[in-house]
This record gives C-alpha cells, structure tokens and sequence, in this order.
C-alpha cells in the first residue's frame, strides 16, 4: 500500500471532513504524529553540561528558575512560598518537577564517607532533558510541542488539546498537567530559558547558580569540554557523559562522580537500561492506531484541521523569524 506524508494527510483534511457526510471512513496507513525531528546537526543544539562534583545543594537554580518562570503557582493552591533555605528537609525524600516548579535538585550518597565519615553528599540537577529526538514531540498530534531549531522542546499552550500523550511518552516523566485548572490547563515543564536564549542571555539557573555547576553553549562544545575534564582528573569523574547517547542524546549533559552507581540508578526511573530513541516506537504505534482503527471520521477531521492551522502558524513564526533576523545583519 503506498505511503503518505503528514504533509499529504493535512492536505486531504477538508476531504475527509467532507467524507464525514457519509460515515466514516479509513484514515491514511502512514498518517504521521508531529514528529517534528530528522536530520539534524544535534552539536549545533543548545545544551547544558552539569557537574555534579560542583554542585553544594544550594538550591540557587531552584530559586532562579522559579522567579524566571513566575513560579510557584498562586495561593489557591495551597502552595507555600518555597524555604530555600531549607537545605536538610527538602532533601529527605526523591522530589520530581510539578506544579510550583520547573527544576530541582537531589541528594544521593554514592561516594562513600567524607573527610569526617560522613556520607559524601552528591546533589544532582532535575528538569526537562530537552532530548535531540524527543518523543513528546513525536506523539503530540495537534503540533502543539515542537523541537526549535536552537534545541529546546517548545511547547504552545494555545495549540494543545489536553490528551497528555507527552506525559505517557516522556522517558523521564518530565511533564506536568494543570489538572486543577479546568479553563486554560497547560503542560508545564523546563523550555530551557528559550526567551532568554533569544535575547542573547544565559538561562536563569545557569546564570544563577555560584557554584559554576553548569557551562552553557553549543552541545559538541560541552561535550568537548566533558571529554576534557574526564581525561584530565580520571579519578574524579565517571567514565560516560551521560546524556550524550542514551536515547538519541540530550540537551542537558551530566558529569558525575565516580561511583559504582550511573544516573539512571539515582532516579530509579524506567529507562535504567535504555538505548534506542523513543520516536520510531511511538511513532509506529500510532501508524498503527491509524491503519487499523476506523474512527469517528468527525473527530480525526477536527484533529486534521488543528494540525493544518497549527502547521501553517508554525510555518509563519519560522517566516517571521527569519525576517527579523534579516533586518538585525
């Protein structure tokens, strides 16, 4: 059976809208998700490289990251201006990104004893990974999450519809859903400080972190700069930047101490053991659902003319862009 793009199944969106008048009728075998991916020079990507054996747990990022993204959420809430101060509490138990804020930090004991016998405390940054491939991206059927050209994963709050397929697809459990909004619910999570980034300024946690825990730039930069201190001081760090292969790579890079432990044994998340990129499996999962299934043609005709609106706005931000980049040279 031949193919067809994405762009193909935009195009015949008022077509089968017209179907509808009859029944129902069976979408397009290949019907792509925004996938939004390709490609790409990934080293030309924007990134963060955190070494882990700077940071002191001072939670300065959290506190820059929540002033720069208007965090924590309003009082109705029940959410209490964080303490950050509290450095001994707020490390009791694993925290994840949520409502309030969009990064975090926690404590893991995996070198051993310090000078005094102590457990060594090692503090290890939280947020949205800003993957080359991103599989939210990939499963997003409205476009309303899209992988901009500088390496952030965008997200448009006016295109999204609310069905959390990025939060089932996230490998890192990132995303967070305004379930207590029942008007204007969004994803929430990191965008990498992209508006920063824009205006030429460091994102906020970078910036804000006194400790130098964290090199923004140019991915292959960073990944330079990491190789470089693991072969200078062999007996401080792990062997693996981690991040830069693990699932097609990421924007945020990790140097960590050495130990017997990874970073996927910290967080105990699912992806401990892996590898492959995440897009071709959502991807043929959804090629599926659309090949085999025969839907409510209405439903998928509204979906269809989401995306195309979606697309030609993209298409028009990008244009846009790029003129005023003009004008700037």
């Amino acid at each position: 059976m031949k193919k067809i793009s994405r762009a193909d199944f935009l195009k015949g969106g008022a077509a089968l809208i017209t179907a509808a008048a009859v029944g129902s009728v069976v979408l397009p075998p290949k019907a792509k998700a925004s996938a939004g991916h390709g490609d790409k020079d990934y080293g030309k990507f924007y990134g963060v490289l955190f070494d882990a054996t700077k940071c002191v747990g001072c939670r300065t990022c959290e506190r820059a990251c929540n002033e720069v993204n208007d965090r924590p959420q309003p009082d109705e809430l029940k959410i209490t201006e964080p303490d950050w101060d509290n450095v001994t509490t707020a490390y009791e138990k694993l925290r994840r990104t949520g409502y309030s804020s969009h990064t975090v930090i926690n404590r893991f004991h995996i070198t051993g004893n310090d000078a005094l016998g102590n457990p060594a405390p090692t503090y290890v940054k939280y947020q949205c990974m800003h993957c080359n491939n991103p599989a939210c991206v990939s499963v997003c059927i409205v476009g309303a999450l899209r992988k901009q050209p500088d390496g952030s994963v965008y997200y448009d709050q006016g295109d999204c519809i609310g069905c959390r397929y990025c939060m089932q697809a996230c490998p890192f459990q990132v995303p967070v859903y305004e379930y207590n909004d029942p008007i204007t619910p969004a994803v929430l999570k990191c965008t990498l400080c992209e508006p920063r980034i824009e205006k030429g300024e460091l994102p906020g946690c970078v910036k804000a972190c006194p400790m130098e825990a964290m090199t923004f730039g140019h991915r292959e930069e960073l990944l330079n700069l990491a190789h470089g201190r693991i072969k200078k001081y062999p007996d401080r760090y792990q062997e693996r930047v981690w991040g830069e292969q693990v699932i097609g790579g990421t924007a945020w890079m990790y140097l960590l101490p050495k130990s017997e432990k990874n970073f996927a044994d910290l967080y105990k998340l699912s992806f401990a053991g892996l590898t492959e990129e995440i897009p071709p499996i959502t991807e043929n999962i959804q090629h599926a659902i659309f090949k085999y299934f025969i839907p409510p043609i209405v439903f998928y005709g509204v979906l269809g003319a989401i995306m195309y609106r979606n697309e030609k706005k993209h298409k028009k931000e990008i244009e846009e862009a790029r003129k005023g980049g003009d004008a700037h040279e």
